[in-house]
């Protein structure tokens, strides 16, 4: 799931921030851009499974 400042209705944007909110530290790798260097400010999880959909 992708999401920004800009994305769809509050509810959206709120059970987003829930959600991500139970996802575990280690699931959270440094996120690297196409130049192999960590992309300051962004976030990435890595997930196989997944908490109990809200």
């Amino acid at each position: 799931m992708r999401n920004d400042s800009g994305d769809g209705t509050h509810g959206f944007t709120e059970t987003t921030s829930t959600a991500v909110d139970l996802i575990p530290d280690q699931a959270w790798p440094e996120p690297y851009d196409a130049d192999a260097k960590v992309r300051a400010g962004a976030w990435a999880a890595e997930l196989t499974t997944g908490p109990t959909p809200l």
